[in-house]
């Protein structure tokens, strides 16, 4: 509850890894959000070490010398250390890793690029290990060292207790499977062990280890970014994924699940004649369906449920002579022993002693039951159906003949949907094994058609009824032309990373730098100065978390270059390459040309098309070959010693130079 008041997110920057609350959007003031975030840290710290104790815990259940020990007041001193391990967590967090003037600043870009958020409007905690003077030089600080060195300590003693209590667990219950002669014992302890050792690598992949990457890295001064917040993700799901051994796993699990299963799928039958009885309804002027009627109708879905859940769970269990019975069957079928399964079903007639069929008179009442919810929903869906056939037919003039024609074609068509993917299907494996008709793996379509109906449901309102079909076309149309748009564009990205050897960017960055450079190319593509400074303009503005890292590989290119720049050698280099490759620079401007005086499309529409002609040009010529031999040339002819020597240095840092011989040249 406290997380879903302070919405807390992890995020790691260079030396530092901070816990951070929005408070400008809190319900509190900044000093009480400040609390609240310390207090969520302390409760991250509790859970770690609740686990420890629910392990020790559970070791103390399997060893009988043992157990006293989690018995009365020590049950309680058991309990309290979770507590105090969480008040020391949030204290640490409080008084030794306050918020810090300095890194405040430091972080106030990054902030607002990965978060949109002003750093004033956050409040902040986490270890600043190497703060920096006015030189920008950083020492490691002893207090924050200290204040992680408690936590190391909690999430280490709680992580070894772990695995030590989970060895011991898994010793503790092969004794006891060694000395068990129940089959039934000894298969319960196969289960628990099993489901033990799940558990206790849940915890250790979901918890410990991305907390202790996300403390180790800063200290490193190893920068995971945005990364660092997958431990809020891991945190919040690990509840969730902690109960699933057990459930899958553990037979008396699996068959409770099992019957839930089944009460879902008689639920759901029951909904398609209610939504048939509401259809009707919205039809009939009468209001029949509102109030307290509308939730007696929305209950009955519910109560078939139960009674199928019920039914399958008491009633069509499984059976010894039964199970021997498809032993072979479901060895043949799914490669699975008959003990690694839960099933359920009617067994209509067993076999006594000598062989004999009698009729299983309990299992004919339980699928009288099931018939009984199966056929009065398919009847509602019948009846009902009929009857919104009739009252369309008989609407008056304020409804068009074509739309009473459409909405009767489409409630023809959803009326026999369920009928032939729900209804039919279960009617026939239901009375199959009463007449003695051997499906067998056939019977499984059922479970495909229950899959298939919720997509299949809606598609004659969409094709047939002329409003839904004209919006479905037009978003279909959307899609498809933003993603041809996209193709060119992108393969191009996709090409210089993966293929030409670009490291700096990623192909999605790229392709936000192109498109900030696209409308200068477009408007003035015989203009180099106007092209190249929109696209250094662009590079620094869309570089991210990458900007400084630009800069300081820009201004250190300057410095080698000195008394030259790197805007100056590319402008003297532009002619000579242009020259190079003036095939395909005349292409590609006259085929902008052409399509910018022939294509009828106006505005964005008309540039985003003739560009992705343009893009499609450079796809079809780019390659490590074709860059390769201008680099040779342009090197050889117009590259001064100096100008090499600074980009043999500096060029690797943008590219995978070594993938071309041009970065082999030697000029003296």
């Amino acid at each position: 509850m406290l997380a879903t008041v302070t919405k807390p997110f992890v995020h790691s920057y260079a030396s530092r890894v901070i816990v951070i609350v929005d408070a400008k959007n809190s319900w509190f003031g900044r000093d009480v959000t400040k609390i609240l975030n310390s207090c969520i840290c302390g409760f991250y710290g509790c859970s770690v070490t609740i686990l420890a104790i629910h392990f020790m815990y559970r070791y103390g259940s399997l060893d009988k010398a043992r157990r006293t020990l989690f018995e009365g007041w020590r049950f309680v001193f058991w309990c309290l250390i979770p507590v105090v391990y969480g008040i020391i967590w949030g204290l640490t967090i409080f008084f030794i890793f306050p918020e810090d003037d300095g890194f405040t600043e430091l972080i106030r870009k990054d902030i607002w690029d990965y978060f949109e958020l002003k750093v004033e409007d956050i409040v902040y905690t986490g270890p600043y290990y190497y703060p920096e003077d006015r030189n920008g030089l950083g020492s490691i600080e002893p207090l924050p060292l200290f204040g992680m060195l408690v936590l190391w300590f909690v999430i280490g003693s709680s992580s070894l207790t772990v695995m030590f209590f989970g060895f011991r667990c898994y010793k503790t219950m092969r004794s006891l499977l060694s000395h068990s002669t129940s089959k039934f014992t000894q298969g319960l302890q196969q289960q628990l062990f099993k489901a033990l050792v799940w558990q206790t690598i849940i915890p250790l992949i979901m918890l410990y280890i991305p907390c202790s990457i996300v403390f180790i890295c800063p200290l490193l001064q190893i920068n995971i970014g945005n990364t660092s917040a997958f431990i809020t993700v891991s945190v919040a799901v690990y509840p969730a994924i902690d109960t699933l051994p057990n459930i899958f796993i553990i037979k008396n699990f699996k068959k409770a699940t099992l019957g839930l299963i089944c009460g879902f799928y008689g639920c759901s039958v029951s909904i398609f004649a209610i939504h048939f009885m509401y259809r009707y309804g919205a039809l009939d002027k009468n209001q029949h369906f509102k109030g307290w009627k509308l939730a007696v109708l929305c209950s009955i879905p519910i109560f078939y449920g139960v009674i199928w859940g019920l039914t399958m769970h008491f009633v069509f269990e499984e059976d010894p002579a039964f199970t021997e019975f498809i032993r072979k069957d479901i060895w043949d079928l799914f490669e699975l022993p008959v003990e690694d399964i839960v099933y359920t079903g009617s067994y209509y007639y067993p076999q006594d002693k000598n062989g004999v069929k009698e009729m299983n008179w309990r299992a004919a009442g339980g699928m009288a039951v099931l018939w009984f919810v199966i056929g009065s929903s398919s009847l509602t869906v019948i009846y009902f159906g009929l009857n919104c056939y009739f009252e369309i037919r008989n609407l008056g003039k304020g409804f068009s003949k074509k739309l009473q024609s459409q909405l009767f074609r489409a409630l023809v068509i959803q009326a026999a949907i369920p009928l032939l993917l729900l209804y039919i299907p279960c009617s026939i494996v239901f009375v199959c094994p009463l007449i003695q008709i051997d499906l067998g793996n056939m019977s499984a379509f059922i479970s495909v058609s229950v899959a298939i109906y919720p997509a299949i449901d809606p598609l004659p309102t969409l094709l047939i009824v002329k409003s839904y079909r004209k919006a479905t076309k037009v978003f279909s149309l959307a899609i498809l032309v933003q993603v041809s748009y996209a193709t060119n564009r992108d393969s191009v990205m996709t090409l210089a990373t993966s293929t030409l050897g670009l490291t700096f960017y990623t192909a999605a960055e790229l392709t936000v730098i192109a498109k900030c450079c696209e409308p200068q190319f477009y408007a003035t593509p015989n203009n180099n100065t106007a092209i190249l400074q929109a696209g250094k303009k662009c590079i620094l503005q869309n570089s991210s978390n990458k900007a400084l890292q630009a800069l300081a590989l820009y201004s250190n290119a300057n410095n080698c270059l000195n008394p030259e720049t790197v805007d100056s050698v590319i402008s003297e280099l532009v002619p000579a390459v242009q020259a190079l490759s003036d095939p395909f620079v005349t292409k590609v401007k006259s085929n902008l040309s052409n399509c910018k005086s022939t294509n009828t499309q106006t505005g964005a529409a008309k540039q985003e098309a003739c560009l992705e002609k343009v893009y499609g040009i450079v796809l079809n010529t780019l390659s490590v070959e074709y860059i390769d031999n201008i680099c040779k040339q342009v090197v050889n002819e117009n590259v001064t010693p100096q100008e090499w020597s600074c980009g043999l240095k500096y060029i690797p840092s943008l590219v995978t130079f070594s993938k071309y011989s041009c970065s082999k040249i030697v000029k003296n």
